[in-house]
């Protein structure tokens, strides 16, 4: 009796649990806990990727490997999961890296603005390998970029400071200085959150730009130089000269402080905005000298500028293949110009070797200013961690009291102190650089 009593029970334990299987099977697992009951994987979930959307907690109760392929999706449609990863590859190269495709390697925190996988550590295994997919650079951390630049600074507004004869056509102006492309630096230290916004601290500069001209027309040189009081009058080492010389040098420093806020809903192409401050000084001086027979003349100009504001502006990064990507970056702002000049001019009698004009001015302007910038960018990826690039760069400043540009004709002592702070100048040249991340 209790051998038959015990096969019962067995019989219909097995059977029991025959049928919870077949019901598991047809009935979505949500239906065996409470409504809004939340299962111990999802809390799991929950705790290392918050945020996730509540389509992906549906899915994940009836399928786990379904959620993650939702995941994936989510991850490719709202986080740019392909281009973000290095603009290389897509979430199957991820697969086939070795780390999966779920929430962890491109989905919600999987590659974010300049990232890859939770916390950098997914999907990076291919990169820099030829012919493999591949991901970016790690998601947070620090970010440092060195560059030379290889620049040419315009010549500005045309000015006439030599004509041969009286009001005759000029010989000795602007466009005879030659400003050939200089080499100089940049150098950028950033660093990148979790969420890929960050902070940077950039300079540029230490060009210096310089040309000399030297022009000899026996007293057959003028100026525009004249005596206020007697125009008539020539003005000595200037009028009827023989010699007239010109002397330029100007020299550029910028500094800037950016953050950057990375766009998240484009799927290819990689947009970050930009908001930043800048200081920039540009230190210029200007010689004209003249000689003749019996005097010798020269007048010295000294204009700094420091400019000091902000600015606006986007990168934009196209992933190209694997290994290379281009970025177009644009800022522009609005800044207060400090800017001073002093002219220092002198004469003397050649033949008794004594001086006789020392007249000095000095001015300040306090006005607005403006800066334009942009560069076209090619980038070759050696590994996740270390980037070659180059392209040209274009920046445009108004607003500016350029040396050369303060030329006044009026001849002391009688003369109008004058500061003239509508110069603006361009700049433009090639840039190459590398960068290294961690």
């Amino acid at each position: 009796m209790k051998a038959s009593v015990w096969y019962l029970f067995t019989a219909g334990w097995g059977v029991w649990c025959a049928a919870s299987h077949l019901a598991a099977q047809s009935i979505p697992w949500q239906s065996a806990a409470p409504a809004g009951a939340v299962t111990a994987p999802q809390r799991a979930v929950d705790a290392e990727y918050p945020g996730l959307d509540p389509v992906y907690h549906a899915v994940y109760q009836a399928d786990p490997l379904a959620a993650q392929d939702h995941v994936q999706l989510v991850g490719h449609r709202h986080y740019g999961c392909g281009a973000a990863c290095g603009g290389c590859g897509h979430c199957e190269g991820c697969r086939r890296a070795g780390h999966g495709c779920g929430h962890v390697g491109c989905g919600h925190l999987g590659c974010g603005p300049d990232g890859c996988g939770h916390h950098g550590r997914a999907c990076c295994d291919g990169c820099g390998r030829p012919h493999e997919d591949c991901c970016c650079r790690p998601s947070h951390g620090w970010r440092v970029r060195l560059e030379a630049l290889y620049w040419q600074r315009d010549r500005g507004a045309f000015v006439s400071y030599s004509t041969a004869g009286i009001n005759g056509p000029s010989v000795l102006d602007r466009d005879v200085m030659e400003l050939d492309y200089e080499l100089g630096t940049r150098a950028a230290i950033e660093f990148c959150t979790h969420h890929g916004q960050s902070v940077e601290v950039l300079y540029f500069g230490a060009q210096h730009w310089q040309d000399t001209v030297d022009l000899y027309r026996p007293n057959a040189l003028y100026s525009p130089y004249a005596f206020v009081a007697n125009p008539a009058l020539n003005v000595p080492g200037y009028d009827a000269a023989l010699r007239h010389t010109l002397g330029f040098s100007s020299e550029l420093h910028n500094a800037e402080v950016n953050y950057w806020i990375p766009l998240h809903f484009l799927r290819r192409l990689h947009v970050a905005f930009v908001l930043g401050t800048r200081w920039m000084h540009l230190d210029e001086e200007f010689l004209f000298e003249g000689f003749t027979t019996t005097d010798a003349s020269s007048t010295f100009t000294v204009a700094r500028n420091d400019l000091i504001g902000g600015h606006i502006g986007f990168m934009a990064m196209l992933p190209v293949n694997c290994c290379m990507s281009l970025r177009f970056d644009g800022r522009a702002g609005g800044f207060t110009n400090l800017a001073r000049q002093r002219t220092h001019i002198r004469t003397f009698d050649i033949a008794t070797a004594t001086q006789t004009l020392d007249y000095e001015e000095f001015i300040r302007s306090d006005h607005g200013a403006f800066v334009g910038q942009g560069s076209l960018v090619a980038n070759y990826h050696l590994s996740c961690h270390v980037t070659l690039y180059a392209g040209y760069e274009v920046m445009w400043v108004d607003g500016l009291v350029l040396a050369p540009e303060q030329f006044n004709p009026q001849f002391p002592p009688q003369r109008e102190v004058r500061i003239n702070n509508n110069g603006d100048v361009l700049y433009h040249g090639a840039l190459a650089g590398v960068e290294v991340t961690w």
